[in-house]
């Protein structure tokens, strides 16, 4: 049976990304995107990352053994794998760099398999990658500092004479202010609360935020959290004692029926105080019936890194 686009884009639409990657909108694979012969999509590169597991998980919904669709969402697998290592971070992706060559490798294999017809001149780029990472032993990222043109422009802006000298002071300027310690906010620190309000309790004072800054970057209330555990809860707020921080979480019940099903009422729900360090990353979901979220896991956990 044909899906429709309209279909796509529903499911689309009920999903719910992390605070820090926004909001996901139907109108990401709107016709007017996907090129007059349906053979691309353009789009940006945050949108793009953002779709991979949401097309992922749309594709498993409609895959079984004996399905002619098998090959193709077996290939879409392969790719996420392969993005999902690449974002592991600069170091911990090291490890994996000889399961990254077997994985492009196979991708490329049955890409060309099945749609040999559209392999352009760069493809072969990404065999390149273990053999570079190996080399560097660091896996580079280009979006830190493509990130970097945002505040270029935000100095710019408003600026009519001297634009180049007043730009570099505003930028230099800013990234010492990033550099200086204010009260365990500075650049430099691996975790620490963002904005965080004293709460004295007696004697005791305690520091609490409704966002974190951890290693997987910005977590905030309200966002679903993996932990390495593989639990799954909803984010009430975070705390700090000196350098100690942990997460105020809702902790989800796990669907003994389906794979990748949270259960949220309200008697299946546990309340508890978890160490930052524990969480994995923020994680997109969408509704799988009454009192049920369907959570698209991080690499790291649905892939077994």
């Amino acid at each position: 049976k044909k899906v429709s686009l309209e279909t796509l884009a529903k499911f689309i639409e009920a999903i719910t990304l992390p605070k820090k990657h926004g909001k996901a909108h139907a109108s990401w694979v709107d016709r007017k995107r996907l090129g007059k012969k349906w053979d691309s999509l353009t789009s940006f590169s945050g949108e793009m990352l953002s779709l991979l597991p949401i097309l992922l998980c749309f594709l498993e919904q409609f895959d079984t053994p004996a399905n002619a669709i098998s090959d193709h969402v077996l290939c879409f697998q392969l790719l996420c794998t392969i993005v999902g290592i690449l974002s592991l971070g600069p170091d911990d992706t090291i490890p994996y760099v000889s399961m990254l060559a077997d994985v492009i490798a196979a991708h490329g294999a049955l890409f060309v398999s099945l749609y040999g017809g559209f392999v352009k001149p760069k493809f072969h780029h990404l065999r390149h990658l273990p053999e570079n990472i190996s080399s560097l032993k660091k896996c580079i990222s280009c979006f830190v500092t493509e990130r970097k043109h945002r505040a270029t422009k935000r100095a710019a802006l408003f600026v009519f004479r001297h634009i180049d000298n007043t730009v570099i002071k505003t930028m230099v300027h800013n990234q010492c202010e990033s550099f200086r310690d204010t009260g365990g906010a500075s650049l430099f620190c691996a975790k620490r609360l963002v904005n965080a309000k004293l709460v004295q309790y007696g004697p005791v004072s305690l520091s609490w935020s409704k966002q974190a800054l951890l290693l997987s970057g910005p977590v905030n209330v309200d966002d679903c959290v993996a932990f390495n555990s593989g639990d799954v809860g909803r984010v009430q707020g975070f705390w700090a004692f000196g350098e100690n921080i942990v997460v105020e979480v809702l902790m989800y019940a796990r669907d003994p029926h389906q794979q990748g099903v949270w259960r949220t009422h309200h008697n299946e729900v546990q309340h508890r105080v978890v160490e930052v360090d524990l969480i994995v990353d923020a994680v997109t979901y969408g509704p799988a019936g009454v009192d049920s979220i369907r959570v698209l896991l991080p690499p790291k956990l649905k892939f077994g890194f």
